[in-house]
This record gives structure tokens, sequence and C-alpha cells, in this order.
């Protein structure tokens, strides 16, 4: 009987899954969201089926959604700057050009022998005036302070 008891302890005992699974928690608490990743996905290929392999999957399901978050996160942030910072370079140039005026000439097509048919300088008192103009008008030269 003490035999049997203790073939089942061992048995019970011997899960492939518990070093990896240990070093995936060990890794996710530091934050190390990639290696813990990796850690887990061993654990769960070593011993899919015992409890620690199945504690690593879940466990690799909930570092997907991390890093998912953390990612969403980071691109956001990038967005955002990208809208402040272009919104800058827009303010400064309104800024340098006071009393000064906006101007663009566009292409509007092309003449029977070929040649590029164009506007000439259009101007303008302020820059979206200037973009509102442009749009949908054919090819346009990008709005320029004059």
């Amino acid at each position: 009987m003490k035999r049997l008891i203790a073939v089942i302890a061992l048995l019970a005992c011997d899960d492939k899954a518990t070093p990896d699974y240990t070093r995936c928690v060990e890794l996710e608490t530091k934050g190390q969201n990639i290696g813990a990743r990796a850690a887990c996905s061993a654990a769960a290929n070593a011993d899919p089926r015992s409890k620690d392999g199945v504690a690593a999957a879940a466990k690799m399901a909930e570092i997907d959604k991390k890093v998912a978050a953390d990612n969403a996160k980071v691109v956001a942030a990038a967005a955002s700057n990208a809208a402040t910072e272009t919104k800058s370079k827009e303010e400064l140039e309104e800024l340098r050009c006071k009393g000064k005026k906006w101007a663009t000439k566009c292409m509007t097509g092309h003449r029977e022998d070929g040649t590029e048919k164009w506007t000439g300088m259009q101007w303008f008192e302020t820059r979206d005036a200037c973009k509102k103009v442009t749009s949908g008008v054919g090819t346009c030269d990008e709005c320029a302070c004059m």
C-alpha cells in the first residue's frame, strides 16, 4: 500500500510543465511579457494536460491580452503625438505667415497638344481658404506662404 501511495505521489509531482510555468510567472511578475509568454508556451507544450500545463495555456492568453492592450496604448500615444506635432507645425507656419498671403497653383488638365494646363498663382488670406479651394480641383502644389 505504501508503495502504491509513493508511486501515485511521484506521478502527481512529475509535471513536466512546472519549471517553465514557474519561470513564466516570475517573468510576468517582472513585466517581461515576451519572455513570460515564451516560457508559458514551453510549459504548455511540455505537458499540455497537466495542472501547470493548463495553467500555462491560460496564462499565455492573459499575457497576449496585456501585450495587445500595451500595443494599443503605444499606437494611440504615437498618433496623438503626431497629430499634436502636425498641428504645432501648422500653427507656427500660420504665425510666420502673418501679414502675408497663402498661394498655390493647380494643374486642371492637359491641352490638346498634351501640355499641362495650370491655373496660375491663386492667392488666399488663410491656409484654410487655400486648402478648401485646392481640394478636389486636380493636382495642386501645396499651399505656401508668400
